[in-house]
């Protein structure tokens, strides 16, 4: 009986140890999987961050932070009001419940007037969901699409002043 209780004592301790390093691997597994994608978001240009349903950040990538010139650790938990003029949060506001209750993908061009001269931008938002297929929050990725903006208008007002020129050909 002792020998019995012995071997299905150990039998239980090696199935524990198995689980136990299943389970490690998985935990690594996800960890590099999450370090993965955090390398990925803090090296594009742009800026993206995750907010709640009520507005406050869950998640920002370091552009973000580089943007508004703070760390995450002072990002998460508060809104758009703690960090923009009150009309600039208050866009993002709307464009954050418009989100939500289309529930589904906004995109919208800006422009922020800043110390450098106005920064036009281009944001993509759209709803996230949990496990169970309910909403809790939006994600939001914003170009600065200012360069292009740029050479847009150039090229239009080049196209403007060559229309100009063919008009006044064809009246000679």
């Amino acid at each position: 009986l002792c020998l019995i209780i012995i071997s299905i004592l150990g039998i239980v301790f090696y199935y524990f140890i198995i689980d136990l390093k299943e389970k490690e691997r998985i935990s690594v597994a996800v960890q590099e999987s999450k370090d993965q994608l955090q390398a990925i978001l803090d090296n594009t240009n742009s800026l993206v961050f995750i907010k709640d349903l009520e507005g406050k950040f869950l998640f920002v990538n370091r552009p973000f932070e580089r943007k508004v010139k703070l760390s995450s650790q002072f990002i998460l938990g508060y809104t758009d009001f703690d960090f923009y003029p009150y009309e600039a949060a208050a866009k993002y506001n709307a464009s954050d419940k418009e989100t939500i209750e289309k529930n589904t993908a906004v995109e919208f061009d800006g422009m922020i007037l800043e110390n450098e001269g106005p920064t036009f931008y281009h944001t993509l938002k759209f709803p996230l969901y949990d496990n169970n297929n309910v909403m809790y929050g939006i994600c939001g990725i914003t170009t600065d699409v200012t360069k292009k903006k740029e050479i847009e208008d150039k090229l239009q007002a080049t196209k403007d002043q060559l229309q100009s020129i063919l008009d006044n050909t064809n009246s000679l």
